[in-house]
This record gives structure tokens, sequence and C-alpha cells, in this order.
């Protein structure tokens, strides 16, 4: 009888222990999970008003953009900052018109990265009298602007910009790559106080 009890156990033991081990895997694979959950939201985050614009100013976020382009979408950025005074100095631009100069800058390196098959892009900001201009230009495959297109990158973009009294104009051609034009009327310059 106590053989048969032990015999009995058995079966019970191997499949404790393969309840185990499947349990053991699917916990590794929700921790893994997790982990990359947790590194989507610091991203996310980080994308919604980067650190670098209030720490730094907004030449330092351009650089910082093209940089991060470079590394994570793997497109070579050549970016060019021509009279736009930097917010690390005297005069601030408002907030809300660095978040949206940004913005529209990194949807279309995203855009690019993700549908113009381009090796090349280039971010030119500049201040004129009157506005805020900023243009990215890619080397990519182009499309033809008339075409609906379901995304929601170039919707908000122009929602933006819109919400500033500006707009965001988007050339291109099948084969000639794109230009997002964004313009953004000139903010009221303050001065910014430090303690």
């Amino acid at each position: 009888e106590i053989l048969s009890q032990s015999l009995q156990a058995l079966p019970d033991t191997t499949m404790a222990n393969d309840a185990r081990k499947q349990l053991e895997g699917e916990l590794q694979y929700l921790a893994g999970l997790s982990q990359h959950t947790l590194e989507n939201i610091r991203t996310l985050a980080q994308e919604l008003r980067p650190g670098v614009l209030d720490d730094l100013g907004l030449h330092a976020a351009f650089r910082w953009l093209a940089e991060d382009a470079r590394q994570r979408l793997h497109l070579d950025v050549e970016l060019h900052i021509k009279a736009v005074e930097d917010t690390s100095r005297r005069c601030k631009q408002p907030t809300l018109y660095e978040t949206a100069l940004f913005r529209i800058a990194q949807e279309s390196l995203t855009n690019v990265a993700r549908h113009a098959h381009a090796k090349h892009a280039c971010i030119l900001l500049t201040q004129e009298q009157d506005s805020i201009c900023l243009q990215v230009r890619d080397d990519g495959c182009g499309f033809d602007p008339s075409e609906h297109h379901s995304g929601l990158g170039i919707f908000g973009m122009r929602e933006r910009a819109s919400l500033l009294g500006g707009a965001v104009e988007i050339q291109s051609q099948p084969g000639q790559g794109t230009t997002v034009q964004a313009s953004l009327p000139q903010p009221v310059e303050t001065e910014v106080v430090h303690d």
C-alpha cells in the first residue's frame, strides 16, 4: 500500500514540476513586458514636454531632437537655427510655442523615419520680424499630398500650429521628398526672472 501511494504521488510531483516551470516562464515574460512598458512610459513622458526645453532652452532641445533621431530613428539630421533667441538666455519664447515647435519637428522626423525611407533630413528654425518658421525637409520617397492620409500626425501638427494662430503646409511629390513648413506668429517676448 505504501508503494502504491508513492507511485500515485509520482505523477502529481511531475505535474507540479511542469506547472512550476510553466509558471516561471510566464513570470519571466511578465517581468520583461513590465520593464518594456515602463521604458515606453518614460519615453512618452519625456516626449510630452522634454525637460531639456526647461533646463537648457530651445536650441539644446532641437540639438537633442536631432541626436535622438540619429540614434532612435537611424536618420541623419542636419540642424540650422538662425536668429531664434535661445530660451536659456534673457528672453524666453512662451512655453506653448516652444512645445509646439518641438513637437511639430518631432512628428515630422517620425513621419520621415516611418514613411519616407529617407537617409537625410534637415531642420531649419528661423525667426523673422513677425513669425517663427520651422522647416523639416527630407530626401525620401515623397507622396501625393492631395491623397487622403489617415494618420493623426499631420492633423496633430496642423492643430498645434492653428491653436497658436499659425499654419503648417506640406509640400511633396512622389520621388521628390517632403517639406513640412510651420509658421507661428511672433509671440510677445517676456523677461525671464532669475531669483
